[in-house]
C-alpha cells in the first residue's frame, strides 16, 4: 500500500527562519535612522518580495528551457553510466581490489537496491540544504535561489532548487517520507536518471504555476519545498497504477482506512481547488495543481515523447562518443 499525506508545502514565512530574517533587516536600518527605519524597512522589503509582471516572462522562458535541459541532462546520465558500467564490467579483472574502511563502505553501498541508493542520495541532498537554512550567513543567499517567487530579488533558479529546500524539520522529514514511498513503483518503470528528470521538471512547473498565480492574487509570501515534484510522482503513479490502495501518512496507523489511487488524484484537486477558492495560505495550492498536472500530462502523454525523443538523443551521443558523427 502506498502511503500519502495532504500536507507537503510550507510557505516560508511560516518558519522561524524567515521570520528571524525579517527582523534582522529592520534592526540593521534601524542603525541608520530610526525616524524613517520602519517605513524604509517596509518599503525596502515589500519591493523585494512583491510579485512583478516583467519577471513572469523570465519564468516563462526558463521553464521552457529548464525542463527540456533536466530531461536531456539525465538521459545524457543514464548513458553515460550505462557506458562506464560496461567498461568496470569489461575491466574488473585487472583492478585491485579496495581494503579497509572504504572497502567495508563501497561494500554497503553495492549491497543496496538501486531504489535505496536513490532514496539515500536524493534525502541526504535535501538535508544538506536543510541545513544550510542553519547558517546565518547564508540565509540570504537561500531566500535568493532556494525559495520560489516571481519578484526581482528571487531568481528563476528557485523555480526548480525550491523543490530541494527545506526550512522546517517536520515539512523535510514529512516530504522525505512521502517521497520515498512513491519512488518504489517509480523507479523499476522509469530508472533513476528518468525519475529524477520527472520530479525536477514536475518541481519546475508547479513553480512556474504558482508564479502565475501568485502575479494574480499580488501574493508576497515566497514557498519551498519538494511538494511540487513529489505530487507530480503521485500523479503519475496513480494514473499507472489505478487500482493501488492509498492511505493518509501517520493517520493510517491511528484510523485503518484506504482508498483508490485515482480516488486520491481527484482527491487532491479538490483540495487544492477548494483552497485556492477559500485563499487558504498555509499550503501553496496552485503549486500543488501545478505538479499533479505535469504528472497527468507525463503519464498520458509525456513519457512516450521522451522515450522517441531518448532515443534520437543517445543515438546521436552515441556517435559524438565514439567519433562517427
Amino acid at each position: 500500500m502506498f502511503v500519502f499525506t495532504f500536507r507537503l508545502l510550507s510557505p516560508v514565512q511560516s518558519s522561524k527562519i524567515f521570520q528571524g530574517c525579517t527582523k534582522r533587516n529592520a534592526t540593521n536600518t534601524s542603525r541608520q535612522s530610526k525616524k524613517s527605519t520602519d517605513k524604509k524597512g517596509q518599503d525596502v522589503e515589500v519591493n523585494a518580495e512583491r510579485p512583478q509582471t516583467s519577471t513572469i516572462v523570465k519564468h516563462v522562458v526558463y521553464t521552457a528551457v529548464a525542463v527540456p535541459t533536466i530531461f536531456t541532462g539525465c538521459a545524457i546520465w543514464q548513458y553515460e553510466r550505462i557506458r562506464n558500467e560496461s567498461f568496470l564490467l569489461r575491466h574488473q579483472r585487472w583492478q585491485q581490489k579496495e581494503m579497509g574502511i572504504r572497502d567495508h563502505i563501497n561494500s554497503i553501498w553495492n549491497s543496496l537496491s538501486p531504489v535505496q541508493k536513490f532514496t539515500y542520495t536524493f534525502v541526504g541532498v535535501n538535508a544538506v540544504v536543510f541545513l544550510m537554512w542553519r547558517v546565518p550567513a547564508l540565509q540570504p543567499f537561500m531566500l535568493r535561489y532556494f525559495t520560489h517567487l516571481p519578484a526581482k530579488s528571487h531568481s528563476v533558479l528557485g523555480g526548480t532548487l525550491c523543490g530541494l529546500s527545506h526550512s522546517s524539520g517536520l515539512h523535510f522529514l514529512v516530504n522525505m517520507y512521502v517521497f520515498a514511498s512513491f519512488v518504489h513503483p517509480m523507479m523499476p518503470l522509469f530508472g533513476k536518471e528518468q525519475t529524477l528528470a520527472v520530479f525536477l521538471g514536475g518541481a519546475t512547473f508547479s513553480s512556474l504555476v504558482s508564479a502565475i498565480f501568485r502575479l494574480s492574487t499580488k501574493s508576497m509570501i515566497p514557498s519551498l519545498g519538494a511538494s511540487g515534484g513529489i505530487l507530480t510522482l503521485v500523479a503519475i503513479t496513480c494514473l499507472t497504477f489505478p487500482d493501488s490502495k492509498l492511505a493518509i501518512a501517520f493517520v493510517d496507523q491511528i484510523i485503518p482506512h484506504s482508498f483508490s489511487a485515482e480516488s486520491a488524484v481527484i482527491g487532491i484537486v479538490l483540495f487544492d481547488l477548494l483552497g485556492i477558492l477559500l485563499r487558504w495560505k498555509l499550503l501553496d495550492h496552485a503549486g500543488h495543481l501545478g505538479g499533479v498536472a505535469f504528472g497527468v500530462w507525463y503519464a498520458k502523454y509525456g513519457h512516450e515523447f521522451y522515450r522517441d525523443y531518448r532515443n534520437k538523443l543517445l543515438q546521436f551521443w552515441h556517435g559524438v562518443r565514439t567519433g562517427k558523427n
